[in-house]
């Protein structure tokens, strides 16, 4: 008896709990998704315009005579 009970307690997670709790916690991570996309284009377009500036310190042309 205790075993059928288990296996249906089982059934049910598998069946009914889960696939809602996968679904809640998706759409709740969709904005952090989305929030870390854009910090992570924001540092990136940051360093490309630190190193572009480096470049142009770095390069022969702007050394002093």
């Amino acid at each position: 008896m205790a075993e059928e009970l288990w296996q249906t307690l089982l059934r049910f997670h598998r069946e009914v709990i889960a696939p809602d709790l996968r679904k809640m916690v998706g759409e709740e991570l969709v904005p952090v998704r989305d929030e870390i996309a854009a910090f992570k284009r924001d540092v990136n377009q940051h360093f490309d315009e630190l190193y572009k500036r480096l470049d142009t310190i770095d390069s022969p042309t702007s050394a002093p005579a």
